[in-house]
């Protein structure tokens, strides 16, 4: 006699599918929270590894008497 209780089913592809789904968004929900909370370790690590600095360049156009300020960025 054979059990029905010991026959394991094979899932849908739609709940793999809606599980993987709602596997991706969770993850990226966290990591944007973690984004916007200033907390994500790849861009912490970019500024520490190195020095950035921003200045700035004045130039002066000779068809107008005002100057422009020009960020210039460096990474040293």
């Amino acid at each position: 006699m054979v059990s029905t209780m010991n026959i394991a089913r094979r899932p849908s592809w739609l709940r793999v599918a809606g599980v993987s789904l709602a596997i991706f968004f969770t993850v990226l929900a966290v990591l944007w929270f973690r984004v916007s909370a200033g907390a994500d370790p790849v861009l912490s690590a970019q500024t520490s590894s190195g020095q950035v600095t921003t200045t700035t360049q004045s130039t002066t156009t000779t068809s107008s008497s005002s100057s422009s300020d020009i960020p210039v960025t460096s990474a040293s």
